[in-house]
């Protein structure tokens, strides 16, 4: 799917919704002020997305006005969402919106689901968890037009966007150690037998099978048990768990190789980030995005820390072949630590 506003007057406003599979119309709703005024689908002809091939008829766009609705001009609090999933389309934009347009990168299993709710009412333009839509819609977040005023956030792979990325979006980033990081992996997919994690998408979980069947027995408090599953662990498994964080940086592919220099490209693009956090430090990081962003830091949530993730942590840096998966991201997280060290001497 994807879409786009193609004008605000203030007394009407236009534009379009395609549609997974190039056909068909989407069901939309006006919101004022929180409240659901206005129920429409966009039929209305749009023939250049024909000849793009974007969509089989170009019955895809919209039109509102004030005929369709009264006072339009005068509502402040507007939004354009889809009726069946509540997905924000267009928000109109306010004067307190935030003038930047952010992109929060993910790079943990867990998201930092607080810190962007509390973005949520701040940019014109907000989204999180937007790896779980697909190729299409999730680089249609990156060219909205007429938006200055956005905030997205999610686990993607960073270079398959770079090029829309690019001198149009301020980047944040919050890593951690490494172990961590593959811990705290290792316990997300031990649940996700037993519990629904939301921000998976089902293709992931598809693709991360042979990770949770391998977890699935392992006795993560039981040293014993983690470093006897490391010393057998099949090489379907392995490629999943391997240097997550600089694969995210620098492969356009889950399963693509990692290229000899892959830690110094994957140093190269967040040197490219206005802000690159440590978990272990994050009262520095949060108070970083605090400034980029101009709001109080008092206000924003803490990152949360999980005392079980450190435990098996502690035991996955006693298994060679553990620390043998992770060493560019082991590699990587140094030389970022080198340098925060070296900045807190200046």
């Amino acid at each position: 799917m994807f879409f786009n506003i193609e004008y605000d007057t203030g007394v009407a406003l236009a534009g379009y919704v395609v549609a997974d599979g190039v056909n068909g119309s989407v069901d939309l709703v006006l919101r004022a002020n929180g409240e659901d005024i206005y129920e429409f689908t966009a039929t209305e002809m749009r023939e250049a997305l024909v000849h793009a091939g974007r969509h089989s008829t170009g019955a895809c766009g919209f039109y509102i006005s004030d005929q369709h609705v009264y006072g339009l001009h005068a509502i402040q609090e507007l939004e354009i969402r889809k009726r069946d999933d509540d997905m924000l389309i267009y928000r109109r934009h306010l004067p307190e919106f935030v003038h930047k347009k952010i992109l929060r990168l993910e790079t943990q299993m867990i998201p930092q689901w607080r810190l962007d709710r509390y973005f949520e009412d701040k940019f014109q333009y907000y989204m999180n968890n937007i790896e779980n839509f697909g190729r299409e819609t999730t680089t249609q977040f990156f060219l909205l037009n007429g938006v200055n005023s956005q905030y997205i956030s999610g686990r993607i792979l960073f270079r398959n966007y770079a090029h829309y990325i690019e001198d149009k979006f301020e980047c944040i980033a919050l890593i951690q150690d490494p172990f961590e990081e593959l811990a705290e992996r290792i316990f997300v997919f031990h649940q996700l037998k037993s519990a629904s994690l939301p921000h998976l998408a089902a293709r992931e979980g598809t693709s991360f099978a042979p990770a949770i069947e391998f977890v699935e027995n392992i006795r993560l408090n039981d040293e014993k048990s983690v470093i006897m599953s490391f010393k057998s662990i099949p090489d379907d498994v392995a490629a999943i768990l391997s240097d997550p964080l600089v694969r995210q940086l620098t492969t356009a592919t889950p399963g693509e190789a990692i290229a000899r220099n892959g830690t110094a490209a994957a140093l190269d693009v967040l040197s490219s980030f206005s802000i690159v956090g440590l978990r272990d430090s994050s009262e520095t990081y949060l108070e970083a995005c605090a400034e980029l962003i101009n709001v109080n830091y008092s206000e924003l949530p803490p990152v949360p820390k999980f005392s079980q993730v450190k435990q098996l942590a502690n035991i996955l840096r006693l298994s060679k072949q553990a620390s043998y998966l992770i060493e560019k991201d082991r590699e990587l997280y140094q030389l970022v630590a080198s340098a925060f060290k070296k900045a807190e001497r200046l």
